[in-house]
């Protein structure tokens, strides 16, 4: 069965190009990189006003392929809460990514 390489979906035989991204199928999906040999240097991104806005700017940089790491103030972070007035979160993204990130959180919240 072929593999998508950017999306890691499988595909009928008839297949070529993935429908989500279109990238060319593959026989087979390259072997997983291991994270701990990578080095990244983030960077902060904007603070968002709660963790929900930080997951679905998150699941938005996941699809994309982008790596990012979601830290939240002490109070959400300890408790487990969400939305509370005043929490804050903060997304963090490699560095050479960082402008293509500030782009799409601004097409995501620039009508809030």
């Amino acid at each position: 069965m072929p593999f998508c390489p950017k999306c890691r979906y499988e595909y009928v035989e008839e297949i070529d190009v993935c429908c989500d991204c279109g990238e060319k199928l593959l026989d087979k999906l390259p072997d997983e990189i291991n994270c701990s040999e990578i080095k990244v240097k983030w960077k902060p991104l904007q603070t968002l006003p709660g963790r929900i806005y930080a997951e679905m700017v998150k699941e938005v940089f996941d699809k994309k392929g982008i790596p990012s790491l979601v830290r939240s103030t002490f109070f959400s972070s300890a408790y487990g809460t969400r939305g509370i007035s005043g929490d804050t979160t903060t997304i963090f993204v490699p560095e050479d990514r960082f402008e293509e990130c500030e782009e799409i959180i601004t097409q995501m919240f620039n009508h809030i």
